[in-house]
């Protein structure tokens, strides 16, 4: 789903799937983040969170271990709105 939240300056979208930013658009209606082409590559902005890269096989969090995915977890966690107003908007981790 696409979460949409404004201010007088700007307009921001992102999406539920990964928090991604899909859309910053200004004032004068200058859309600042690549639209994505399926043809050359099917994202726009991903939360590569917390590693960058495909190097390690699990992130240690206090006394647990994680799997770690290629270019970190956060891409493809599914997020709930919990809270939401025309310039902000909180999300949760929905755990499936």
């Amino acid at each position: 789903m696409n979460i949409t939240i404004n201010n007088p300056y700007a307009s921001f979208t992102c999406t539920t799937k990964g928090a991604e930013l899909i859309s910053y658009t200004d004032q004068d209606g200058h859309q600042y983040i690549w639209q994505k082409n399926d043809q050359y590559w099917d994202k726009v902005s991903p939360i590569l969170f917390p590693y960058i890269g495909s190097d390690i096989d699990f992130i240690n969090y206090g006394t647990e271990s994680y799997p770690m995915l290629h270019l970190g977890l956060i891409k493809d966690m599914d997020f709930q709105i919990t809270k939401k107003g025309g310039t902000f908007c909180h999300p949760l981790h929905n755990e499936q």
